[in-house]
């Protein structure tokens, strides 16, 4: 079983991948694909906290459990950490499969791109989950570099945005 620390690494590597494609096709190219990088920031963070507790899951319905605090288990999050990654959960499927990101959507719906304010929000919502992270865990994750005009410079505090 992976360890907290693999996680993190991988995690890392994935903030390196968000920077780097965000910074070389530029903050409103492949919104998708960075939409999809924070998510799996956020699914690796998620990982190396499970991971603590000695716990590994496969599938995104078993892990949502595990972080449900409606659920009353050790590995709950607060409410707002718990629905910020199901927030950016549905982003990601969205950036991927082109369907609403709330699960009820229609399947009728016509396709869902991903487009700034989407890209926005899945910085919002990584945000959170670094700070939580970084807090309790003390995962010591630098901030992430990147370029989003939905964003004001100084508004996060673990997602560094450089409109300039």
């Amino acid at each position: 079983m992976p360890l907290s620390e693999d996680h993190l690494y991988q995690a890392k590597r994935n903030i390196q991948f968000l920077e780097k494609i965000n910074r070389l096709d530029g903050p409103d190219e492949h919104m998708d694909w960075q939409v999809t990088a924070c998510f799996y920031v956020a699914v690796h963070l998620v990982n190396a906290h499970l991971a603590g507790y000695g716990m590994q899951y496969r599938k995104h319905v078993d892990v949502g459990y595990a972080l449900n605090p409606y659920n009353k288990e050790d590995t709950a999050l607060p409410f707002k950490e718990y629905t910020a990654y199901e927030k950016l959960q549905g982003l990601s499927r969205r950036s991927r499969y082109l369907v609403p990101e709330n699960a009820a959507g229609s399947l009728d719906a016509a396709a869902c791109y991903c487009v700034e304010g989407h890209l926005a929000k899945a910085f919002r919502y990584l945000n959170v989950l670094m700070v939580y992270f970084n807090q309790k865990n003390k995962f010591k994750l630098k901030p992430v570099k990147v370029k989003c005009a939905g964003i004001s410079r100084n508004e996060l505090t673990h997602i560094n945005v450089q409109n300039e």
